[in-house]
Protein backbone atom coordinates (compact mmCIF):
# COMPACT_ATOMS: atom_id res chain seq x y z
CA UNK A 1 0.00 0.00 0.00
CA UNK A 2 1.33 3.39 -0.86
CA UNK A 3 2.29 5.88 1.93
CA UNK A 4 -1.48 7.78 2.65
CA UNK A 5 -1.93 11.46 2.49
CA UNK A 6 -4.02 13.94 2.73
CA UNK A 7 -1.63 17.18 2.03
CA UNK A 8 -2.93 17.95 -1.45
CA UNK A 9 -6.48 17.90 -0.64
CA UNK A 10 -8.11 21.00 -0.31
CA UNK A 11 -11.51 21.43 1.50
CA UNK A 12 -13.38 22.22 -2.01
CA UNK A 13 -11.99 19.10 -3.76
CA UNK A 14 -13.39 16.28 -1.73
CA UNK A 15 -17.00 16.30 0.09
CA UNK A 16 -17.10 14.08 2.74
CA UNK A 17 -19.01 10.80 1.95
CA UNK A 18 -22.92 10.03 3.11
CA UNK A 19 -22.16 7.39 6.48
CA UNK A 20 -23.66 5.10 5.09
CA UNK A 21 -21.15 4.70 2.20
CA UNK A 22 -18.28 5.29 4.39
CA UNK A 23 -19.34 2.38 6.94
CA UNK A 24 -19.67 -0.22 3.66
CA UNK A 25 -15.94 1.05 1.99
CA UNK A 26 -14.32 0.66 5.91
CA UNK A 27 -16.60 -2.96 5.84
CA UNK A 28 -14.54 -4.02 2.32
CA UNK A 29 -11.43 -2.31 3.40
CA UNK A 30 -11.59 -4.40 7.06
CA UNK A 31 -12.16 -7.99 4.50
CA UNK A 32 -9.08 -6.45 2.70
CA UNK A 33 -11.09 -6.45 -0.76
CA UNK A 34 -10.35 -2.31 -1.74
CA UNK A 35 -7.32 -1.52 -4.02
CA UNK A 36 -4.69 1.05 -3.43
CA UNK A 37 -6.75 3.94 -5.00
CA UNK A 38 -10.07 2.99 -2.79
CA UNK A 39 -7.76 2.78 0.60
CA UNK A 40 -6.17 6.06 -0.43
CA UNK A 41 -9.74 7.39 -1.16
CA UNK A 42 -10.69 5.44 2.52
CA UNK A 43 -7.80 7.17 4.41
CA UNK A 44 -8.83 10.59 3.29
CA UNK A 45 -12.47 10.76 3.46
CA UNK A 46 -11.30 9.47 7.59
CA UNK A 47 -9.48 12.25 7.70
CA UNK A 48 -12.56 14.84 6.59
CA UNK A 49 -15.66 12.96 7.74
CA UNK A 50 -17.76 14.36 10.66
CA UNK A 51 -19.41 11.12 11.42
CA UNK A 52 -18.43 9.19 14.03
CA UNK A 53 -19.23 5.79 14.86
CA UNK A 54 -17.41 2.70 16.03
CA UNK A 55 -16.99 1.33 12.66
CA UNK A 56 -15.30 4.53 11.63
CA UNK A 57 -13.37 5.30 15.10
CA UNK A 58 -11.45 1.74 14.74
CA UNK A 59 -11.25 2.23 10.85
CA UNK A 60 -9.59 5.46 11.89
CA UNK A 61 -7.33 4.11 14.42
CA UNK A 62 -6.31 0.74 12.45
CA UNK A 63 -5.10 2.60 9.69
CA UNK A 64 -3.24 5.36 11.71
CA UNK A 65 -1.62 2.50 13.34
CA UNK A 66 -0.23 0.86 9.97
CA UNK A 67 0.80 4.36 9.40
CA UNK A 68 3.13 4.45 12.67
CA UNK A 69 4.18 1.21 11.69
CA UNK A 70 5.23 1.54 8.48
CA UNK A 71 7.36 4.77 9.27
CA UNK A 72 8.87 2.80 12.13
CA UNK A 73 9.79 0.34 8.91
CA UNK A 74 10.97 2.85 6.48
CA UNK A 75 12.78 4.64 9.17
CA UNK A 76 14.61 1.07 10.49
CA UNK A 77 15.34 0.55 6.93
CA UNK A 78 16.91 3.76 6.36
CA UNK A 79 19.06 2.95 9.61
CA UNK A 80 20.18 -0.46 8.27
CA UNK A 81 21.13 1.26 4.70
CA UNK A 82 23.23 3.64 6.19
CA UNK A 83 24.94 1.09 8.57
CA UNK A 84 25.47 -0.83 5.56
CA UNK A 85 26.97 1.58 3.02
CA UNK A 86 29.36 2.86 6.09
CA UNK A 87 30.44 -0.74 6.65
CA UNK A 88 31.06 -1.33 3.20
CA UNK A 89 32.88 2.28 3.17
CA UNK A 90 34.85 1.06 6.34
CA UNK A 91 35.73 -2.22 4.82
CA UNK A 92 36.91 -0.86 1.32
CA UNK A 93 39.19 1.56 3.51
CA UNK A 94 40.47 -0.82 5.16
CA UNK A 95 41.58 -2.79 2.01
CA UNK A 96 43.18 -0.22 0.96
CA UNK A 97 45.23 0.87 3.97
CA UNK A 98 45.83 -2.99 4.29
CA UNK A 99 47.00 -3.16 0.79
CA UNK A 100 49.39 0.67 0.89
CA UNK A 101 50.91 -0.82 3.53
CA UNK A 102 51.88 -4.58 2.54
CA UNK A 103 53.07 -2.78 -1.21
CA UNK A 104 55.01 0.17 1.01
CA UNK A 105 56.56 -3.03 3.20
CA UNK A 106 57.58 -4.89 0.26
CA UNK A 107 59.72 -2.12 -0.87
CA UNK A 108 61.19 -1.81 2.25
CA UNK A 109 64.13 -3.51 3.63
CA UNK A 110 62.78 -4.82 7.33
CA UNK A 111 64.59 -2.91 9.99
CA UNK A 112 64.01 -2.11 13.64
CA UNK A 113 61.61 0.58 14.43
CA UNK A 114 58.79 0.93 11.36
CA UNK A 115 56.51 0.92 14.12
CA UNK A 116 55.93 4.04 16.28
CA UNK A 117 53.47 5.08 18.47
CA UNK A 118 52.86 8.30 20.53
CA UNK A 119 51.38 7.00 23.96
CA UNK A 120 51.33 9.48 27.10
CA UNK A 121 53.19 12.19 25.02
CA UNK A 122 56.14 9.13 25.05
CA UNK A 123 57.75 7.78 21.04
CA UNK A 124 57.10 4.06 21.95
CA UNK A 125 59.36 2.30 19.00
CA UNK A 126 59.52 -1.20 20.09
CA UNK A 127 57.23 -3.11 17.62
CA UNK A 128 55.75 -5.78 19.34
CA UNK A 129 54.41 -2.98 21.64
CA UNK A 130 53.03 -0.88 19.37
CA UNK A 131 51.27 -3.75 17.88
CA UNK A 132 50.11 -5.04 21.01
CA UNK A 133 48.21 -1.24 21.23
CA UNK A 134 46.83 -1.35 18.41
CA UNK A 135 45.11 -4.65 18.98
CA UNK A 136 44.42 -3.52 22.14
CA UNK A 137 42.55 -0.26 20.92
CA UNK A 138 40.97 -1.97 18.03
CA UNK A 139 39.45 -4.74 20.31
CA UNK A 140 37.74 -1.64 22.55
CA UNK A 141 36.26 -0.04 19.46
CA UNK A 142 34.68 -3.86 18.46
CA UNK A 143 33.45 -4.14 21.85
CA UNK A 144 31.85 -0.13 21.46
CA UNK A 145 30.27 -1.02 17.90
CA UNK A 146 28.89 -4.08 20.02
CA UNK A 147 26.97 -2.40 22.77
CA UNK A 148 25.96 0.42 20.50
CA UNK A 149 24.06 -2.40 17.81
CA UNK A 150 22.91 -4.22 21.33
CA UNK A 151 21.86 -0.82 22.74
CA UNK A 152 19.94 0.00 19.65
CA UNK A 153 18.24 -3.65 19.18
CA UNK A 154 17.05 -2.95 23.03
CA UNK A 155 15.41 0.03 21.73
CA UNK A 156 14.07 -0.91 19.01
CA UNK A 157 12.43 -4.15 20.81
CA UNK A 158 11.33 -1.46 23.42
CA UNK A 159 9.33 0.40 20.79
CA UNK A 160 7.70 -2.77 19.35
CA UNK A 161 6.74 -3.55 22.42
CA UNK A 162 5.08 -0.37 23.48
CA UNK A 163 3.50 -0.55 20.07
CA UNK A 164 1.94 -3.79 20.67
CA UNK A 165 0.90 -2.99 24.04
CA UNK A 166 -1.03 0.18 22.90
CA UNK A 167 -2.57 -2.33 20.37
CA UNK A 168 -3.88 -4.35 23.11
CA UNK A 169 -5.10 -2.15 25.13
CA UNK A 170 -7.41 -0.45 22.16
CA UNK A 171 -8.85 -3.66 21.46
CA UNK A 172 -9.33 -4.37 24.86
CA UNK A 173 -11.29 -0.51 25.30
Amino acid sequence: MKHLTTDNITPSSLQPMPRPQLERMIEAYMNATLNEEQEVQLAQQLAITPHHSEAIDEARAVMGYYSMGQAVRRHINRRRTRRRVLAAAASVTLLAIIGWSWWHHANLTPSAGDCMALVNGQTVTDDAVVMELLTSDLNAMGDAQAAVEDNMMNQLHSLGAALDDDNQQSKHQ
